[in-house]
């Protein structure tokens, strides 16, 4: 797991060491992760149930594998995922980032689309990192699909991370 470091205040202003933010810089991460594995062939939402930190509430809201953020602004989007296919056959996954702009309807965001390549009976890893423009009640969810191959694909256990950081306040 990578740390995660607020680098500039909500004015924008570049700080040399995260022991000269303010308390107040401190408040703009999120992390959450998935503890176990899961197995599939179709596309699927990936589970990452459990919260890592939420260092500001009042921004960001985590339940049933879906980040909502409450606050406008442009923030840094990290997520990972490392899996395995069954079978002894090679395949291919691709993971993507969902946005529901406050509509009740998610889709694929454009440019968070990474595609994972799975050599026979070995692991393989991907991860994006993303600057995106966010309203106000965005919703954000990681998913995945087994583009080729014939085994089911799993993700391997701890390994699935979804982050944000806000980077440049629109309020």
């Amino acid at each position: 797991m990578a740390p995660i470091i607020q680098t500039r205040n909500a004015d924008a202003q570049l700080l040399g060491s995260p022991d000269h933010l303010w308390a107040k810089d401190r408040n703009f991460a999120f992390e959450a992760y998935a503890a176990s594995s899961e197995s599939f062939t179709g596309e699927t939402v990936l589970g990452i149930g459990n919260q890592r930190q939420n260092f500001s509430p009042e921004i960001y809201d985590f339940s049933s594998n879906i980040l909502t953020i409450f606050q406008p602004g442009v923030y840094l989007f990290s997520y990972h995922s490392s899996f395995t296919m069954s079978g002894g056959v090679a395949g291919q996954v691709a993971v993507y980032l969902q946005q529901d702009p406050a509509t009740g309807t998610f889709t694929t965001v454009l440019g968070t689309i990474q595609y994972v390549y799975l050599p026979a009976n070995l692991n393989a890893s991907m991860q994006c990192v993303i600057p995106l423009l966010v309203g106000i009640n965005y919703r954000y969810r990681i998913a995945a699909i087994r583009t080729s191959g014939s085994g089911n694909v799993s993700t391997i256990s701890q390994t699935t991370e979804l982050s944000a950081i806000l980077l440049f306040n629109n309020s």
